[in-house]
């Protein structure tokens, strides 16, 4: 199936997609593409909005709005990890794959994208749920 993407976009970089519609609300990395999750002309969130290969965007939806400015450590979207790193400190686990890594904090998620940070997503708390115990 063949969908129409938006031209603005199409062959855009990771830091050319931030300028434009600011930092994504979420992010994923599968195989070798990298999807951003904007929000889509109805206001509801698109995780396959913006997908990128080898840097560059293939696919884009259209009438993508721009994410509010509000957005976890958003300003650090789009840096080189050179020079996101003496911001963040050291991650307390680093998850990598070709292309992609993922440096977890305590309170934060931060996926890289060839060197460059691609998303800043909050990290959700740890909920223990106890396991109901047979009556006797």
């Amino acid at each position: 199936m063949i969908s129409a993407s938006e031209p603005r976009l199409l062959g855009a970089s990771l830091a050319e997609v931030c300028a434009a519609l600011g930092a994504p609300l979420g992010c994923a990395f599968d195989g070798d593409a990298l999807s951003l999750t904007y929000l889509g002309p109805r206001g509801d969130a698109d995780a396959l909005a913006v997908r990128l290969v080898d840097g560059v965007v293939f696919s884009a939806g259209r009438g993508l709005r721009r994410s509010p400015e509000s957005l976890c450590d958003a300003a650090l979207v789009g840096r080189s990890l050179e020079q996101a790193l003496p911001l963040l400190g050291a991650p307390t686990a680093v998850t990598s794959q070709v292309g992609c890594a993922r440096l977890e904090y305590e309170d934060k998620v931060v996926t890289v994208y060839e060197g460059v940070v691609a998303c800043v997503e909050p990290r959700l708390p740890s909920v223990f749920v106890p396991t109901p115990r047979a009556s006797a």
